[in-house]
């Protein structure tokens, strides 16, 4: 793209294995549709796969596992009810929707 990087910068760059694996992941899926689904957990593996700390990651997975979506509200319109409660509804919903996915897949 025309920037130069700090010879420190890319030093590192070539000193790190994960960086390369990664680059190539990014380049080989920058410019394919996809449906924004994370059925298939492609989306969330990547983003565990870039965060270095685990406690990064263990603060993505509890955000990705508690933060409602539209699939969620959808299920249970609450209207009248407080918001509070889509964020207990989403885990519950997300392991219903592994276990099903599971059962189907031995069927």
């Amino acid at each position: 793209m025309g920037t130069a990087l700090p010879d420190e910068v890319w030093q590192k760059i070539q000193t790190d294995p994960k960086v390369s694996l990664l680059a190539v992941e990014v380049s080989q899926n920058l410019f394919q549709k996809t449906d924004g689904s994370f059925q298939d957990g492609r989306v969330t593996r990547f983003h565990l796969s870039v965060r270095e700390r685990l406690q990064d990651k263990i603060r993505y997975s509890l955000r990705l596992s508690t933060t409602p979506t539209t699939s969620d509200w959808l299920i249970l319109p609450l209207a009248e009810f407080p918001a509070f409660i889509y964020y207990l509804l989403r885990p519950i919903r997300l392991v219903r929707e592994q276990v099903l996915k599971k059962i189907n897949q031995n069927f």
